[in-house]
């Protein structure tokens, strides 16, 4: 059996369709997109709550690379102590 590119079309709709997506997330989303000055000036022709949708339902963690971010900054402090006048200002 062969499937059309608009059956395959239905398909991922179907599968984009079964998201739950929370108001709370679209307003976080929303408030981000509002506040956060990296995103001054974007116009986006669609919602928060499309976006969420895209995204999937798989939550990820991001502990590994903010641990290592932590550890980093504090062995920049910690030369930054040692090394005294000499040291680079990291703005730490």
């Amino acid at each position: 059996m062969t499937t059309t590119i608009q059956d395959k079309a239905i398909k991922i709709c179907e599968r984009l369709s079964c998201h739950e997506i929370l108001d709370d997330d679209a307003a976080c989303l929303q408030q981000e997109w509002d506040c956060d000055p990296r995103w001054r000036g974007i116009h986006r022709p669609y919602s928060p709550e499309e976006v969420l949708k895209l995204r999937g339902t798989l939550k990820t963690a991001r502990r590994h690379s903010t641990g290592k971010a932590t550890c980093l900054k504090a062995k920049l402090q910690s030369s930054k102590e040692s090394l005294g006048p000499w040291a680079i200002n990291f703005n730490l």
